[in-house]
């Protein structure tokens, strides 16, 4: 078994192929997210962020300013020809350094992305890690180059977001991706790391005030996620910049999200004239490598990563609740959704 969270909210059986999660009411209805974050992060004496320039890396170092805890952070740069490639990533990491007069406790480590893609790493890393991402591997890459047994890590996470839907009328969404978990806790048991990444992700409890902070936005900002107005999920970033503000405000606004990986898609297929040059290059090649692993404990396959886990939910009924103060709520307030123009890359 393979708990994430402490209490787990999610229980992973690889044997079987079966995730479960369960989220509950906190005890205490006066308890507050920042509550909740100060008891697990109390043992915390030397933290090591790994500052994306997100605005979930970002949330995590404002967490450290907010309870005093000892911290140093450390971004990435990657280039590709000499050329710096994850620039918008860089940039909001260096204006937050500069913000939170990090000075020497901020420190930079370049990776020649191109180098990288073209070698035998990203196949080495996701074999021992279990991962078919390049992304992931990069960022294992970029880990295995300052993890230290005497910190405790803090990796950016992600959302877990209510959607008002066309078919259901509302379902809970967990962005952060169970075999992307995995392999981060993968890496991390293997070197002996304490971290942290996922706030949601952190009991049974955080899921269900997550939840309901996204119900007090939509009454708060009159806007929500939904799928009627656009059959895809729109971009969550709005959403979950509100979310960090309402939490702990102070966020430097990275308005949209560009990683270096969506920039080299659009200079490959540029340069070649070829849409999926990318996936052609490298994608497909670590899905095919891993696909051909037998102890890889997810069955992908090779035209897409598909992980055969059955994800049962154990809290129906509290799930239901929640589900109907969301709709309520949207009404109550004529929320609107919200509205972007999605790029596939």
């Amino acid at each position: 078994m393979i708990e994430i969270g402490k209490p787990a909210y999610t229980v992973y059986d690889p044997d079987i192929g079966v995730a479960s999660t369960k989220m509950v009411k906190p005890s205490d209805p006066n308890t507050t997210i920042l509550d909740k974050i100060r008891e697990h992060l109390k043992d915390v004496k030397n933290a090591h962020v790994c500052l994306s320039g997100g605005v979930d890396s970002q949330f995590w170092l404002r967490v450290l300013e907010h309870f005093n805890i000892n911290y140093r952070a450390t971004t990435y740069l990657t280039t590709w020809d000499g050329a710096p490639i994850n620039t918008d990533d860089y940039v909001c990491a260096e204006l937050v350094a500069k913000k939170f007069n990090l000075g020497e406790r901020w420190n930079v480590i370049e990776i020649d992305l191109k180098k990288f893609l073209n070698s035998n790493r990203p196949f080495e890393l996701a074999k021992k890690y279990k991962t078919t991402s390049q992304q992931i591997a990069l960022h294992c890459h970029f880990l295995e180059q300052i993890v230290n047994p005497n910190e405790t890590f803090f990796m950016g996470g992600d959302g877990i977001f209510l959607i008002e839907g066309q078919k259901d009328p509302c379902k809970v969404m967990h962005l952060s991706n169970l075999r992307d978990l995995l392999t981060y806790k993968n890496f991390f048991n293997l070197h002996n790391v304490e971290y942290f990444k996922d706030v949601w992700y952190l009991d049974r409890e955080m899921p269900y005030l997550g939840l309901m902070l996204n119900i007090d936005i939509t009454k708060k900002y009159k806007t929500h996620l939904s799928t009627k107005v656009q059959s895809t999920v729109p971009d969550t970033l709005e959403i979950k910049h509100l979310m960090w503000e309402e939490i702990l405000p102070g966020t430097v606004n990275t308005l949209i999200k560009i990683t270096g990986f969506e920039r080299i898609k659009k200079y490959l297929a540029m340069e070649s004239g070829i849409y999926n040059q990318f996936d052609i290059l490298y994608r497909k090649p670590l899905q095919d490598y891993m696909a051909a692993d037998k102890n890889n404990i997810f069955n992908f396959s090779t035209e897409e990563i598909k992980a055969s886990v059955d994800i049962k939910n154990k809290d129906g009924l509290l799930r239901q609740e929640i589900v109907k103060q969301f709709l309520s709520t949207i009404k109550e307030v004529d929320s609107k959704p919200v509205e972007q123009y999605l790029f596939d890359f």
